[in-house]
């Protein structure tokens, strides 16, 4: 069974159909370094994981709750 980081990963890694370090990085507004790093297997802040799926949400055409998260797009709801 697959735990959340990982599905959250492979979901974006789907849906954006196999983007490099440096996009995915762009789109998450992570470092590069910082990605690396989680598709490699270090554990994923609770930060990381919404702005992964925020990434998610945006692509997919879903409305996004990020609340709290201080972003542009929680802001329009």
């Amino acid at each position: 069974m697959l735990d959340l980081q990982e599905l959250t990963l492979k979901n974006h890694m789907k849906l954006h159909g196999n983007p490099t370090l440096k996009y995915i990085a762009s789109d998450t507004e992570i470092q590069v370094s910082r990605v690396f790093r989680l598709f490699n297997g270090y554990e994923m802040k609770l930060s990381e994981y919404q702005k992964f799926k925020r990434s998610i949400f945006l692509k997919t055409g879903s409305k996004w709750s990020g609340v709290g998260m201080g972003s542009k797009d929680s802001k329009e709801q």
